[in-house]
């Protein structure tokens, strides 16, 4: 990242810092997807600094002031730091932080070495159970061109002919607000297809669990009738297109489909139901997207996500991918719009870093895995596993039938799955690899079996992986 003395920095939207348990740390805003980040005192002050009011020069002046060091050490500082960091920095996109506090940071992080705030690390990382994943159905009523699960539209799929029964999905709701899970994210297939699911609704939040859904299905008003009076419910739309023949194209469907789902968000809207319109990047959306915004925006969306395609495990093409200068450009846009439209939320779920095809992203901010840690899936015959990206049998390792929720959290296989031995792995890098505990916390068995077929390889996006693990196309 090249910064001039006028260029303005500001720490990413979706991005926060403050202080726990006397250590400065970087998280993002959404719990489901939080990953800490513990920071030194002296990088938790500049962060608190990217306030977005400041250009780099002034910066760098109030910098050298609040440290107490020379103006060439903090010149030498600062690009050392944006060098590390820049995946969490936006420059020039008139974006404003009010609340980042450089005195809180100060007064109450407490001074350590790097030892103390990687053991800071670990324990953030302790296992508690947060968020629980409920493949509902894979019954989908969309046949999406980029599918990562198999859902049952087409031949593929990891359908199960023995769900759960109501009875068993309230019991599994009871054993997890008895666990302590606080949030469940209802997905498939999509929920929307299963018979009973305002009843599944219903059960989860009746117990205090906040529940998110994710549909393709068009809502009705008679739905909508009865979940506005339910309590902790979050809803997300996936919308990958408005035009009706990218529509068709993308999802297999009826351009009738997207009337419908256009007539849904005006009916939440109209009933002040608070709802998230989430889009998948690939090449054939990437530069319609941006009007999407604009007609979303219009229609009452407070929130918009964005999503890199990534190497589907069941129907990945490498067309799908757009190029890198095409995402630049799409990064440019998304700014201009973040900055036009302040009362709408942007989340950003891709990286220039890893799009671009820089190294750091592996090294520094390659996610925290908090399956099996904060979180766990369980699917629709009762199976569970530690990672809720997947239906794929493979990365199951038990049923609840056969147990309680508490036995299968704290379970052989579970763990086993969280840190795994290194004979597992015979015959691969991470064999020897002096950093194969720690590397635990950062691996990502998904990855590898999109990659490579098995769990039990490299992450490809492991520093010390020579593999590409693409996100464009040449």
């Amino acid at each position: 990242m090249n910064v001039n003395s006028k260029d303005v920095l500001v720490l990413k939207n979706n991005y926060k810092v403050k202080v726990k348990n006397g250590r400065c740390v970087l998280e993002t805003i959404y719990p489901y997807e939080r990953n800490i980040l513990t920071l030194s005192l002296i990088h938790g002050i500049i962060f608190s600094m990217l306030d977005g009011n400041r250009c780099y020069e002034v910066l760098c002046d109030d910098i050298s002031y609040v440290l107490g060091i020379p103006k060439e050490k903090t010149n030498e500082l600062m690009k050392n730091f944006i060098d590390i960091f820049q995946s969490f920095i936006e420059v020039n996109s008139g974006l404003k932080r009010s609340d980042l506090n450089s005195i809180d940071i100060a007064r109450n992080t407490t001074v350590a070495d790097y030892k103390t705030i990687k053991k800071d690390v670990l324990d953030n990382l302790k296992r508690e159970p947060v968020s629980l994943v409920y493949f509902v159905t894979q019954k989908c009523g969309s046949d999406c061109i980029y599918c990562a699960v198999g859902s049952s539209y087409k031949k593929n799929s990891l359908c199960d002919d023995n769900p759960l029964n109501i009875e068993e999905i309230q019991q599994l709701a009871f054993e997890a607000r008895k666990l302590g899970f606080s949030e469940v994210e209802l997905t498939g297939g999509d929920p929307l297809m299963h018979p009973d699911i305002l009843r599944i609704i219903e059960i989860f939040s009746d117990v205090g669990i906040k529940v998110n859904i994710s549909t393709k299905m068009p809502i009705t008003e008679t739905f909508i009738n009865k979940i506005k009076y339910i309590n902790n419910l979050n809803i997300q739309i996936s919308l990958d297109a408005i035009d009706p023949v990218l529509f068709e194209q993308l999802t297999g469907t009826s351009k009738d489909r997207l009337k419908n789902i256009i007539t849904s968000l005006e009916l939440l809207s109209k009933n002040n139901i608070a709802y998230k319109v989430k889009a998948t990047i690939t090449s054939y959306n990437i530069f319609h997207i941006p009007s999407m915004v604009k007609f979303l925006h219009e229609k009452g969306c407070k929130c918009f996500h964005v999503q890199s395609y990534y190497m589907s495990q069941v129907k990945h093409n490498e067309n799908l991918f757009p190029k890198k200068e095409d995402y630049k450009t799409f990064d440019l846009k998304m700014q201009q719009l973040m900055n036009e439209y302040k009362d709408m939320d942007f989340i950003l779920g891709y990286d220039l870093d890893i799009i671009n095809g820089s190294r750091k992203f592996r090294s520094v901010s390659r996610p925290y895995c908090l399956g099996g840690r904060k979180g766990m899936a369980i699917y629709e015959n009762g199976d569970f596993g530690m990672c809720g990206m997947t239906a794929n049998k493979s990365m199951r390792i038990g049923n609840i039938r056969n147990m309680t929720l508490k036995e299968a959290w704290e379970s052989e296989n579970m763990m086993k799955m969280i840190k795994p031995t290194r004979d597992l792995f015979k015959g691969t890098l991470c064999e020897q690899c002096d950093l194969f505990d720690e590397c635990s916390l950062k691996r990502c068995y998904l990855r590898s079996l999109i990659y490579f077929g098995t769990i039990y390889e490299i992450d490809p996006l492991c520093p010390y992986s020579k593999y590409d693990y693409k996100y464009t196309r040449n």
